[in-house]
């Protein structure tokens, strides 16, 4: 029901808004079928010269893993645009690197937040409605003109659990629905379109690439993020650990996470760029804006307080306790020793 009311309301400039959307990309791929990946160079795409395509992939990709944000192309033709996402995850898929697809996944969710926002702030909200419930997998009843109402099994799937604001006991429900203001369900539609991108990249099949493809494939591996060599002195608890994991495999971890590893580090000795370059695989890693929090957190700007690593009751209550028994019972991870009870007593 909702696929065929997509149809129907998607013309070809919402289609290079939302390129992730299945509508989207079976569009553009049923239109460039008996293309040639491997003869691509000289010859046309959906009617315009493959120079042209290739240029726009290069800003595309450029924009996306180099500054974390992907352009609008507003003055762009719309099927050409659409062409250039599609070529884009074929690069991506080639290059096979979970961080660099993570970086592009995000940049596009912004991309498309951003045009969404657009649509809840106008006349288009009620069109806006089956393409977040599409992207997201949820139902939404429309509530006035600052909300929405969410089933609340939705927003539990959806929610970030690990912030205080987003736990069930601080929001509104009634009749087993959640209310959720515009720019929470603009994060969970961001949330939803990045994945949806990361899937779609997963799921192709991994091409062999020549000509222009070969080469942008070649110059986008300059971006690729250099994981940090360094080693971690002294033991690292499993809640920092974990976060840490997941930031190497391209993930974008919460704020409550990265506050946990840059307090954990600060106050373990680390200089302020060891403590920058670990989150250099984020998908939304900015050097700049990195460093500026670090210098905030370790009390070298705004306040000169230094940050204390958060306690681990306060962790637990954000979801992010992975305890262990070499946890034991200590009461912030930065006494973690790696050592049970026994064995420390004993050495």
């Amino acid at each position: 029901m909702v696929v065929s009311l997509l149809a129907e309301l998607l013309g070809n400039a919402d289609y290079a808004k939302y390129p992730f959307l299945s509508e989207s990309t079976s569009m553009a791929i049923g239109r460039m079928k008996g293309l040639n990946l491997g003869a691509l160079d000289g010859a046309e795409v959906l009617g315009y010269n493959s120079e042209e395509v290739f240029s726009l992939i290069r800003v595309r990709l450029n924009g996306a893993l180099g500054n974390g944000d992907s352009p609008d192309f507003a003055d762009i033709p719309h099927e050409i645009s659409l062409a250039s996402f599609i070529f884009a995850l074929i690069i991506l898929r080639a290059a096979n690197d979970q961080r660099l697809t993570s970086r592009f996944a995000l940049a596009e969710a912004r991309r498309s937040e951003r045009y969404m926002n657009g649509f809840l702030a106008h006349s288009r909200r009620s069109q806006a409605v089956p393409i977040i419930e599409h992207t997201c997998g949820i139902n939404l009843t429309d509530y006035y003109s600052e909300g929405f109402l969410v089933d609340i099994l939705d927003y539990l799937k959806n929610s970030i659990m690990s912030q205080p604001s987003w736990k069930l006991v601080n929001r509104w429900v009634i009749s087993g629905k959640v209310f959720v203001k515009d720019n929470e369900i603009l994060h969970i539609f961001r949330e939803s379109a990045a994945r949806s991108i990361n899937q779609i990249i997963q799921k192709m099949p991994e091409p062999v690439l020549k000509g222009e493809l070969a080469n942008i494939l070649s110059e986008i591996m300059v971006y690729k993020p250099k994981v940090v060599t360094k080693p971690i002195e002294g033991g690292i608890p499993p809640c920092v650990q974990v976060q840490l994991d997941r930031m190497k495999k391209g993930e974008n971890i919460p704020h409550a996470a990265r506050f946990l590893i840059a307090t954990f580090f600060i106050n373990r000795g680390y200089d302020i760029q060891s403590v920058i370059n670990l989150f250099s695989t984020a998908p939304d890693f900015s050097e700049k804006i990195t460093k500026y929090q670090v210098e905030q957190i370790a009390g070298k700007k705004g306040s000169n307080s230094k940050y204390m690593v958060p306690s681990c009751s306060k962790l637990a209550s954000e979801g992010l306790c992975f305890k262990t028994e070499e946890c034991d019972s200590i009461k912030s991870p930065i006494y973690f020793t790696g050592k049970p009870k026994k064995e420390r007593s004993s050495s």
